[in-house]
């Protein structure tokens, strides 16, 4: 075990820095931390690198010049290496198959003989292609050890086109700072300590990761959206222009859009106390924890609007009221409730 700081002037030789010693060092800056890895950090390419980094055509890929951090050794106490590649490097796409599409890898792989890798190979980092195998369902292949993936190359079968790249390199981040992520997917399939915010960058959404079986809670930027699926026999309609839907921002679900009257000839009559479907919210973790009860302006009138926990959503009017096609505007938006996860 050695106690390290840095930096320091050394006295009598003391302390000397080798490379680790200066890696675990650098690790306070870095976000990442686990039990299992106390001083790693989290591998990923700079925020803000361009999701045009990775090139391809029929022919050659490219990788710009980008900058990251790889925390890609086994021994726990290796630290994380940051990692520059300052000019473009290029290679060869393999032919594309005759019959089925093929999706190939680009990724950026570390080498360092101090503490794995073959023996007396000087340090290097290397960014790499590898070519995937040809199918009817394009089976991303396993990047190599000590590695990260900048990006999928996806290659159709021979006369479907040129090659298109999916950026799926993960995004480093300073310790305590947001983590951001290249997709929704991306996020949801991390494991970070609870409290860490994570950023979804093509939407700009912020999440809180909580833990549990749905562990990210939106915490700010465009909402999330949960569509309603209408039932049928329901004599309500959604107007194209607005539709119904479940809006979640900052922990608690919005009730949004409009409905309006319809039966297909010409009226619709709605009996007073009886209840009517609307429709039901797909996703469970938008639904309400408790039920939630309501009155809505329903037309002239008003009616009981009714979220269930099961994520149906009923209504009932005191009165047998007709309205003929269209005529009936029905808004329960402003209608919320708490995320139920909270």
């Amino acid at each position: 075990m050695t106690n390290r700081i840095w930096p320091a002037d050394a006295i009598n030789g003391a302390p000397a820095y080798s490379g680790r010693a200066l890696r675990q060092t650098q690790a306070p800056f870095l976000t990442g931390a686990t039990s299992a890895r106390p001083l790693g950090a989290r591998s990923g390419v700079r925020p803000g690198t361009s999701t045009a980094t990775v090139t391809a055509t029929a022919t050659a890929w490219t990788c710009r010049a980008h900058a990251g951090v790889l925390d890609v050794m086994t021994a726990a106490e290796s630290g994380p290496y940051t990692y520059a590649v300052d000019a473009a490097v290029s290679g060869a796409v393999d032919a594309s198959n005759a019959s089925n599409p093929r999706t190939d890898i680009v990724y950026v792989q570390l080498s360092d003989a101090a503490e794995e890798g073959t023996p007396g190979q000087p340090p290097a980092v290397t960014v790499g292609y590898k070519p995937g195998v040809a199918g009817p369902t394009a089976v991303v292949p396993s990047p190599p050890v000590r590695s990260i993936v900048l990006a999928q190359i996806n290659v159709p079968k021979t006369g479907g086109g040129n090659p298109t790249v999916t950026w799926v390199a993960p995004y480093a981040s300073s310790a305590g700072g947001v983590v951001t992520f290249a997709t929704r997917e991306a996020l949801d399939a991390a494991v970070v300590a609870v409290g860490t915010l994570g950023l979804v960058a093509p939407t700009g959404q912020i999440f809180e990761y909580v833990g549990g079986s749905a562990p990210w809670l939106h915490a700010a930027g465009a909402p999330e959206v949960c569509p309603i699926t209408f039932s049928s026999g329901t004599y309500l309609q959604r107007p194209a222009e607005q539709p119904f839907r479940i809006e979640r921002q900052g922990g608690r679900c919005y009730f949004v859009g409009t409905a309006t009257s319809t039966d297909g000839t010409g009226s619709v009559t709605f009996n007073g106390n009886q209840t009517y479907p609307l429709g039901t919210i797909g996703d469970a973790s938008f639904r309400p924890k408790e039920q939630v009860s309501a009155l809505v302006r329903f037309g002239t009138g008003y009616a009981v609007l009714v979220v269930a926990t099961s994520g149906a959503i009923l209504f009932s009017v005191p009165a047998t009221v007709t309205y003929s096609n269209g005529s009936l505007v029905f808004a329960p938006g402003g209608i919320n409730w708490t995320d139920r996860r909270l």
